[in-house]
């Protein structure tokens, strides 16, 4: 994806069910870029936080098994969706169920990109 994804949360199916903190609009973040593992400032420019925000909470995200730290580069740590943990498994079942409820007509503002990549 890229820079379209610039506040990405703020417009992401599970941040209008669940509200806009900070922890969700990141779990929005990760849903949306479940292929590739982002630093700090990339989370924060998606989930429309300041870098403070996403620090704040990426430990509890840890914590919680929604996010793993996968790498350093440059000495910036790097971290993704934890696919492997029941947990991050099940927040993403909701947001493809939420999402093809969304698709399937009840909503007419739906966008094809709207749509989340599924974690396999």
């Amino acid at each position: 994806m890229g820079d379209e994804l610039t506040g990405y949360a703020d417009d992401a199916l599970i941040t209008e069910l669940l509200g806009n903190a900070p922890k969700t609009k990141m779990l929005a973040v990760f849903l949306a870029e479940h292929e590739r593992d982002m630093e700090i400032k990339t989370v924060a420019d998606y989930a429309g936080l300041s870098k403070s925000a996403v620090y704040d909470h990426i430990n509890d995200l840890q914590r919680l098994g929604v996010v793993q730290r996968t790498r350093a580069v440059a000495g910036s740590d790097m971290y993704r969706l934890d696919k492997e943990k029941p947990i991050a498994r099940a927040r993403a079942e909701l947001e493809w169920t939420l999402v093809d409820q969304y698709d399937d007509g009840q909503n007419e503002d739906y966008r094809p990109g709207d749509r989340p990549r599924r974690v396999r």
